[in-house]
């Protein structure tokens, strides 16, 4: 059985549900649809169910349709439908058991609600035994990490709450250590960057003091914001993490890095990995390889461990820089792509509560509503602004006495 919504002459399948042998009777699981998806949150809206006779050596006949509509439910009280053919006669029926409407929290509420949101940044530093590795560091077509850096903390910088944003270099020396380490503060004098000119001059300054390591172990990182989303839930911190890592590597610790995911899925964090490996300048079964693993992590189909644990939930998105590099709204789009999901599903399996009337300042104009409630796209129009920062939150103990930047960050015709 496959559902499938119309829309003018063009139909979208939405859903294909699994094929029942040697049966002419089914009973089919619950199935959740997303309201705006199903059917545009337009009640009218014709829904289509074809229904099919599965065959030996994979063919299939289709017995069937229905089209129906959730007015034709809510309103009529429709429970019984007919499955007819291309000719009106009837083949069978489909009989609705139950049907519940739910209004969830979306992405907006959650973040007008009072839930703060912490960008992390982590920097690979490997020399992944690549002699060009260190070219990447004058900036030059091969390798751009600054520029990806640029772009990337420009779509994510302006829902940080506080604009105060945690540096870490991945694999590598520092000068004042001298000792290779997997993770390290990227400025050794302050941890957090404050504002988008700093983050840049972090790693700017970076590459002066910090030597390449050889091997890219990303589980000490995510290890670390894990230690760190635990502590904000003891202290009652309502907020929620974000870890941008740029590298152009392959994973040397990949087992250790899938049990840390693991754990962080049950805890207020999202992970983007952004590949900056150039396919021009390598042949395609390196490509293929270096990002064979972090496609594994990014988990749509689920992420085990060596153990047979899995991951409550998705946290992670890989991003082919390389693939998007001159399409900013396409970027963007990436981005951004699962990040709200990704927090509402972690907010709704905490089933948390929150107050409603808080000192949130938010432009509600300027959010894209792909962002907001994973409805059908739309866009951001030219001169609109996002203003997502958070005024007076005394329940944010990370930095005493900070001061917010009250700036709106201009964000140009994206679409999601």
């Amino acid at each position: 059985m496959s559902v499938q919504k119309k829309q003018e002459e063009d139909k979208f399948l939405l859903y294909e549900t699994e094929v029942f042998k040697s049966t002419l009777q089914v009973d089919f699981q619950k199935i959740t649809f997303n309201y705006g998806k199903l059917c545009l949150a337009d009640k009218n809206q014709p829904i289509k169910i074809e229904v099919w006779d599965y065959k030996k050596e994979h063919k299939q006949d289709k017995l069937g349709e229905i089209v129906f509509s959730i007015n034709d439910i809510e309103l009529d009280n429709m429970t019984k439908f007919d499955i007819v053919d291309q000719n009106f006669s009837k083949k069978g029926e489909m009989v609705l058991k139950d049907f519940n409407r739910v209004k969830k929290k979306n992405f907006l509420n959650y973040i007008e609600s009072g839930t703060n949101i912490f960008l992390n940044i982590g920097i690979d530093f490997s020399s992944q035994k690549y002699s060009n590795r260190a070219s990447s560091f004058k900036h030059n077509d091969q390798h751009s990490y600054r520029e990806a850096l640029k772009k990337i903390t420009s779509v994510l910088l302006p829902y940080d709450s506080d604009q105060s944003v945690p540096m870490y270099g991945i694999s590598g020396k520092t000068a004042q250590s001298g000792e290779y380490q997997t993770f390290f503060q990227l400025n050794e004098q302050n941890l957090e960057a404050t504002g988008y000119e700093n983050i840049i001059k972090f790693y700017d300054e970076s590459l002066k003091n910090v030597k390449l390591g050889e091997t890219l172990q990303i589980a000490p990182i995510i290890e670390k914001l894990n230690e760190i989303s635990k502590q904000h839930l003891q202290d009652g911190v309502n907020g929620y993490h974000v870890l941008l890592i740029l590298t152009d590597g392959a994973i040397d610790d990949m087992q250790e890095t899938k049990k840390q995911i693991i754990q962080s899925s049950g805890l207020p964090l999202s992970i983007i990995i952004v590949g900056l490996k150039n396919y021009n300048y390598c042949s395609e079964e390196e490509y293929d390889n270096n990002y064979q693993y972090m496609k594994i992590l990014d988990g749509d189909q689920g992420l085990f461990d060596s153990d047979g644990n899995k991951a409550s939930r998705d946290l992670v998105k890989f991003v082919d820089y390389q693939k998007y590099r001159y399409n900013t709204k396409i970027l963007t789009s990436q981005i951004l792509d699962q990040l709200p999901q990704q927090l509402c599903q972690y907010m709704e399996a905490l089933n948390e509560v929150t107050d409603l009337s808080t000192k949130t300042t938010i432009n509600k104009t300027s959010m894209n509503q792909s962002l907001i409630d994973g409805s059908e796209q739309n866009t951001i129009g030219e001169n609109q602004t996002i203003n997502p920062l958070i005024e007076n939150d005394t329940r944010f103990k990370r930095k005493k006495n900070y001061k917010l930047d009250k700036q709106n960050y201009n964000i140009k015709n994206y679409e999601l």
